[in-house]
Parts: structure tokens; sequence; C-alpha cells
């Protein structure tokens, strides 16, 4: 053993280009940072090397001597969600030097070094695409100089863990999906055949399936139907059964079912219509904008088992490793009471629409919420 972590985590190990140094992320428990650490490659003189209130990890020796590492010293937050976001840093070996080589405020993952001195590294970004296939394969220079795409614009999969291939043009991966883990087949990419051409693309292991929509069976509804909301959820529990997951909830993405005017009354209604400006009415308290969101969304829980039936919705869902219900992903902006007059508010919730006593899956649902609200992925 080279060292031990005890009850905290090691992660990403990555050896200099003098094989003598072993460089790696490392928290001690749970509720501590991820910093780098640096031993020798036999594990002697193991010690820290960045401190502070972030998240240090995925380290990349470069060929200068310095280092290129994923933190969270971009002080942003992801566009779609909670967590903090990571970008590309470096810093010299000693610690000291540590500046940002991307400037983005989205995560990137999994550095290493190209043949010719440049940085491989995975980025998101979603500029003229949707988030699924948003994350690309990029390189730069180590001096943050010329990024550009390397592979993968709007194409079937996310790349992760990019490597070049010793004598060929090729790049080794692993295909990911937006809001999953790192895991997933080993493909190799030719970015001759075309950065954006899925042909381009080769799995060498078949028999794993990629994952996709953030490891959820995830829909997005556009029709106000209940029928159609009910097709959505019969095809997302279909996803379920052939997963390899024991156990599942279909999510949809609600943004079309939400009634937005409700978050922003008008009190003026009849006036505006005929051409006043309107007077907006505001909510006294965060909590009723909740309220209000559960509201909408039993509101069409109940329009589905209207135009559908109970019996046959639940019928779909028997003997089925999806639970029986949905999980709503509600985001909207509302109109929020203040001394200065109405003001924004964000509302970005989960809501669960059940269609059966859901008491007895609440520890399944205790670990999705736990994992929705990690602070770091």
């Amino acid at each position: 053993m080279l060292f031990d972590a005890t009850n905290g985590v090691a992660r990403d190990p990555a050896l200099s280009f003098d094989a003598r140094t072993i460089w790696f992320g490392y928290r001690p428990s749970k509720k501590d940072y991820f910093h780098l650490w640096r031993m020798n490659a036999d594990g002697g003189d193991a010690r820290q090397m960045t401190d502070g209130p972030f998240y240090d990890y995925f380290p990349c020796p470069l060929p200068d001597g310095g280092l290129a590492f994923m933190s969270t010293r971009c002080k942003a937050r992801f566009l779609c969600w909670r967590p903090q976001a990571f970008v590309l840093f470096r810093m010299e070996a000693d610690g000291t030097g540590v500046q940002p080589l991307s400037f983005a405020n989205l995560s990137e993952w999994t550095p290493t070094v190209l043949r010719d001195g440049q940085l491989l590294w995975m980025r998101s970004e979603y500029l003229d695409k949707g988030a699924n296939f948003g994350h690309t394969l990029w390189a730069i220079r180590p001096d943050g100089a010329q990024p550009e795409l390397v592979f993968g614009n709007n194409t079937d999969n996310c790349y992760a863990n990019g490597r070049e291939v010793p004598g060929t043009s090729e790049i080794i991966c692993t295909l990911v999906s937006h809001g999953g883990d790192l895991n997933g087949p080993i493909a190799l990419i030719d970015p001759r055949l075309g950065r954006s051409n899925t042909k381009a693309v080769t799995s060498l292991t078949p028999d794993v399936s990629p994952q996709y929509d953030m490891n959820f069976a995830c829909k997005t509804v556009y029709s106000p139907s209940g029928k159609t909301f009910f097709d959505n959820l019969k095809k997302g529990a279909e996803q379920i059964e052939v997963s390899e997951a024991e156990v599942g909830c279909v999510m949809v993405n609600f943004r079309n079912q939400l009634s937005h005017d409700v978050f922003w009354p008008i009190l003026n209604e009849a006036e505006f219509r005929n051409g006043a400006e309107p007077l907006f009415g505001a909510y006294p308290d965060s909590s009723l904008l909740g309220y209000e969101v559960q509201r909408q969304v039993t509101l069409k829980r109940d329009q589905i088992a209207a135009e559908v039936g109970l019996e046959n919705v639940l019928n779909m869902f028997k003997d089925k490793k999806a639970l029986p219900g949905f999980l709503a992903f509600c985001q909207t902006t509302a109109a929020k009471a203040t001394v200065l007059g109405p003001v924004p508010a964000s509302v970005s919730t989960l809501v669960l629409g059940t269609f059966s006593r859901w008491d007895i899956y609440s520890p399944i649902f205790q670990q999705i919420n736990e994992a929705l609200h990690e602070r770091v992925h």
C-alpha cells in the first residue's frame, strides 16, 4: 500500500514525467474538501500541496514540470444545477503560481497531455446544442492559449478520460452521459473523419450500453394532454425496465406544463388588456411558491388519471422497476414581495407526482435527494 486514505477518499493518481512523483486528490472525510497531494513513487514523503475552501482534483503532470488540475477556484455554479463548477487550472510543482487555464462557467474533467504538449480534456458547453451531449473533447496549450474543439460537437455521446493512442491519430475514451459518472463503454475516436462525425466513434465494448439523460429516464413533454404525458411515462418506464437498475423513477422536465403566469400575478388584468402598464402582485413567502408548484404537479397527476384511467396507469407500472409516478423538474421565475416591491425570484425544485402510496419507497427517495444535493460531483 502506498497511501492509507483511512476513512477518506484518495482519487485520480497521476505519475510525473520523471516517474518519481505520484500526484492525487485526497479528502480525509466527506465534510472536507478535496486537495492535491504528492508523494514519492514508493509512497514516501506524502504531503498536501493545495488548501483553501476549494475542491482540487484530476491532477495532470505537465512536461514543463508544472501541474494541471480541475478546481472549484473559478467560484461559479453550474448553469443548470446547484453544485459548484470546476474548471481547468495549473500551478507549479511546489504549489505556487495557481492560475486558470479555462474561464468556463460549466464543469470540466479528466485532463491529459497530448504528444505535442497540449492538454486534452472534457469540457461542458451548451452553445447550439442540448445539454445531454454537451461534454466534448477540447485541447489547449499549457499556458492557456489556443483552446480548440477536438471532437464531439452535438454528437450522440459525451467523451471522458481521453487518451492519445501511440503511433496513431486516434483517441481512446469513455462514452459517458450528462450528469452521470465517468463510467461507460470504451471507444476509439478518429478525429480525421470529422469533429462531428459519429462514424468516427467505434465502441470497443459493445456489450456495455452507454447511459443517456443523466442516468434517469428523462422526458420533456410539450403537449398539455394528459394522454401524451402518460405515453411519455410509459416510454420512460420501458427504458428503466431494460436498464441495469434495480429500481428507477421517470423524471419529467415540467417547464412546458407549468402555468408560469400564475407566478407573476397581474392585479389589473382588465386594464392591462386595454393597454395599461401591468401592476404585478407578489408572493409574500417563498414557501407559498413551493405550494403552488406542488399544486400544479398534483393537477397534472389528476389530469392523467382522469384521461387515461387510474387503473390503467397503475397497471402500466405493475411489476415494473419504475416507481408508480414521476419526478417533476420544475423551473420558473416568480415575483417575491420585498420592501422595495416585487422582485424576481428563481424557482427550481423537484416534486413527486404519485399515483399510489409512496411511503414504502421513502428510503429510495432519500438516496435520490442526497445524490441530487451533493455540493460537488
